[in-house]
């Protein structure tokens, strides 16, 4: 036998069994694809009934899904008069803080303006007290001043002379209920 005889043989022998390898490769992948394409039409068959229950769910939310913008329209109109309402309700509110800082004040000037005339006509002064009505107009903004705390410069004399008479309070605080009972 020849050697190009022999190397024929051998390419036979080779290719029947890359043939056989072949086949058998087939017959398994076949076998995969089947079991495959039964495993797919299983779930086909159980995502079938899921897709008809969220297509009727989406035909019931449809109605509400097209009511949302119309309800947030609303939404914003109330909001906007809820707004509205609270400015108004801070409108009043600071006109209400005015008028009371205002009365209170005018009830100061008042009550100083009678203390001051009684002091006048007894004569006397309490010494080493400080005054709250004096504290307080000091303490307020040059605007929000009462009228009457306002004096021409003609006016304004010296507390050694005796003629700014307030209500006075010692320089201590009051006890309360709270640190007496201790």
């Amino acid at each position: 036998m020849d050697y190009m005889q022999i190397a024929l043989l051998v390419l036979a022998i080779a290719g029947v069994w890359a043939v056989v390898e072949l086949a058998l490769t087939i017959r398994k992948a076949r076998k995969v694809v089947d079991e495959l394409s039964i495993t797919a039409n299983e779930t086909v068959g159980q995502v079938q009934p899921i897709i008809g229950k969220v297509d009727g769910i989406m035909d019931e939310l449809d109605p509400t899904i097209k009511q949302v913008p119309e309800l947030l329209g609303k939404v914003g109109g109330t909001l906007d008069g809820v707004n509205s309402i609270l400015g108004d309700v801070s409108g009043a509110t600071g006109a209400v803080s005015n008028v009371t800082t205002g009365a209170a004040r005018a009830a100061t000037g008042a009550v100083n303006t009678v203390t001051s005339a009684v002091g006048r006509l007894t004569g006397k002064r309490r010494k080493g007290k400080k005054s709250v009505a004096d504290a307080q107009l000091k303490a307020a903004p040059a605007e929000e001043k009462p009228a009457a705390a306002e004096k021409p410069a003609a006016e304004d004399k010296p507390a050694a002379e005796g003629k700014d008479y307030v209500v006075y309070t010692e320089d201590k605080p009051a006890e309360t209920a709270d640190s007496s009972a201790e």
